[in-house]
């Protein structure tokens, strides 16, 4: 849909970006993810969508800033998600959809 349906997104090959709709991004956030993306190829080639966000169980004090300055890869969380235009086509592809559909 996102790609395939919206006009303004007919011939755009960027990040689409998914929010919660209670989340909101630091100041600097584009900036980070502009970064994210560029390490991508070297540090986790096999990595294509950017889970946004993770909550710690159980909820308690956390150093945000000592964690500040972490990449991770993790399981799916539902705080936010960026992907792009190769990402959506295999996600929205036949194979998967049988895959989903027969799970």
């Amino acid at each position: 849909m996102i790609f395939n349906h919206l006009k303004i997104t007919q011939n755009f090959n960027g990040i689409v970006l998914f929010l919660e709709e209670d989340h909101y991004v630091f100041p600097d956030f584009l900036h980070m993810l502009k970064l994210m993306r560029r390490v991508v190829p070297e540090k986790c080639p096999d990595c294509n969508l950017f889970g946004l966000g993770h909550n710690p169980k159980p909820r308690s004090v956390v150093d945000y800033m000592g964690l500040s300055d972490q990449a991770r890869v993790v399981q799916w969380n539902n705080q936010g998600f960026a992907f792009d235009r190769q990402f959506w086509q295999g996600l929205s592809s036949q194979t998967c959809s049988d895959m989903f559909c027969q799970y």
